[in-house]
């Protein structure tokens, strides 16, 4: 009864964030949703108490009046009053870069926490935060403060790109608007003429963690040339921006993306680092605490997006049940994780797409994985190739309707590629890992391990490009409706509640 409580509540907070999130519900509903809760309580205990479905009714009711009422609060922010008055006007802005700036092939992203605006010479204090274009140089880093001049605009909805990377023929329209919203973002600016004014602001922590982090990359690039450093950074660290539009096309083409995007393999390798050296003079709690609070900055280094904070609450799960000697349930974990992130922000659940396919690709993994594993007895378990090719299938079989739904890009190659390429990805990490670690301490130490890393990154590149440049590695799919999406997952919940009995 315990985990149908938990399981509701989750369940129930989660529909009132999606209803809320897809259509205009005024907090009336919020009302109506508390007095049906009630009412169906009230039958529970005055008529049928040996039901307990009308108890989980009654909870489910609750939860997702409150889940409404979360995203109403959220929804609420709509920016600033002075910035939303100078929209489409040329204005001089003051501000500090918030996060790791954005950098492209021909040009810098810059998340700026706008403080005030300049009007008639006269300082406005304002609170938001805006997207700004500018030149790849000069170069900006977190925590300076800059002057910003250019014409302030609202962001607007595009078309996604096909499988050719140019626009999508089918019309399939990215909601940029809201993907930004969900990060408080309200403003864009491009071609803005920026100043430098200061520098070293921000929290202190975050600045010495991505100063960090450009260190590690500047080890990785002395060690191993480009384009197979790029490779490396996005393995280690998710830098997927550095593998430039052409490379990230044949990633996306080959359904190989998400190997650059972190996950609970990468956390779990940290956390397991920092128990090891720490377990040496340290007992087994206080290393598994240590072991978490190395997860945490890590998290943080890395930008904190959707899929490594999902992970790394998963794998703190894990380490506190290790540490007080509890069962991990990683599908439990898995619905904490996701209902923690949606409580702090709502926005994600439908806005942010890497947070979409990360619990997607995570549910195939736990649950269709050990179902399709028999249909490959035949596959050679040495180098973990039958479970690799068990877990490959699951995952794409589970986030292929998303995939065509949102993104309408159908990748006819993945399976192949993805199994020529993902045994060869732990060495890779490991091998990446050591290359940056000795080549702090001495370059030339660090070389025969570099060679070793471009090895593998090589063979991984070549397959990946070999197999994109085929004319028929992808194919942009027309109109995928949402109904048949969520008849497709119906069946997938069906499939798999019908294995497990």
């Amino acid at each position: 009864m315990r985990d149908r409580i938990l399981y509701t509540t989750i369940l129930g907070f989660v529909c009132g964030v999606f209803i809320h999130s897809l259509f205009p519900v005024s907090l009336s509903s919020v009302y109506l949703l508390l007095l049906l809760s009630f009412a169906t309580l009230l039958y529970y205990f005055l008529i049928t108490q040996q039901q307990k479905i009308f108890l989980l009714i009654a909870l489910f009711l609750f939860t997702s009046a409150v889940g409404v009422w979360r995203f109403d609060i959220s929804a609420r922010n709509i920016g600033d009053l002075e910035l939303n008055e100078s929209i489409g006007q040329k204005v001089t802005l003051r501000g500090v870069v918030d996060d790791e700036p954005d950098v492209r092939e021909h040009n810098t992203k810059l998340t700026v926490h706008v403080v005030s605006i300049n009007d008639n010479n006269r300082e406005i204090p304002v609170d938001s935060k805006m997207i700004v274009t500018v030149d790849s140089y000069p170069k900006y880093e977190y925590g300076d403060t800059i002057s910003i001049s250019g014409t302030l605009k609202r962001p607007e909805n595009f078309i996604s790109s096909g499988a050719d990377g140019e626009p999508n023929p089918n019309g399939r329209m990215f909601d940029y608007v809201s993907y930004l919203r969900k990060d408080g973002i309200f403003y864009v600016m491009q071609n803005a003429v920026v100043e430098r004014t200061g520098e070293n602001q921000g929290w202190w922590i975050r600045r010495k963690l991505f100063d960090f982090k450009k260190s590690i990359l500047s080890k990785i690039e002395l060690e191993i040339p480009a384009p197979e450093s790029a490779l490396m950074g996005g393995l280690i660290l998710g830098t997927k921006q550095s593998l430039g539009d052409q490379l990230r096309q044949d990633f996306i083409r080959t359904g190989t993306i998400h190997i650059v995007a972190l996950s609970g393999y990468n956390v779990t390798i940290v956390a397991e680092a920092v128990m090891r050296a720490l377990g040496v003079f340290l007992a087994r709690t206080a290393a598994i605490y240590f072991g978490i609070a190395g997860i945490v900055l890590f998290a943080i280094m890395t930008g904190a997006g959707s899929t490594v904070v999902r992970a790394s609450v998963m794998v703190i799960l894990a380490l506190i049940a290790r540490a007080t000697g509890r069962n991990y349930d990683i599908g439990r974990a898995l619905l904490i994780a996701g209902f923690a992130m949606v409580l702090i922000n709502p926005w994600i659940l439908v806005f942010d797409i890497s947070f979409q396919l990360s619990f997607l690709a995570t549910i195939g993994l736990i649950y269709l994985t050990p179902k399709v594993k028999p249909w490959f007895h035949f596959v050679t378990e040495k180098f973990g190739l039958q479970e690799i090719v068990s877990a490959t299938v699951a995952t794409n079989i589970f986030v292929l309707p998303f995939i065509l739904y949102k993104m309408g890009i159908l990748s006819i190659v993945a399976l192949p590629v993805n199994l020529l390429v993902l045994p060869f990805i732990p060495y890779t990490m490991l091998f990446g890992f050591i290359t940056s670690a000795i080549s702090f301490v001495f370059h030339f130490l660090a070389l025969p391990f570099g060679i070793i890393s471009y090895a593998f990154l090589h063979y991984e590149l070549s397959v990946i490009q070999l197999f994109s440049r085929l004319p028929f590695a992808a194919v942009t799919v027309g109109f995928f409706p949402l109904v048949l999406v969520m008849v497709i997952y119906s069946f997938y919940v069906w499939w798999i509640l019908k294995l497990k009995e």
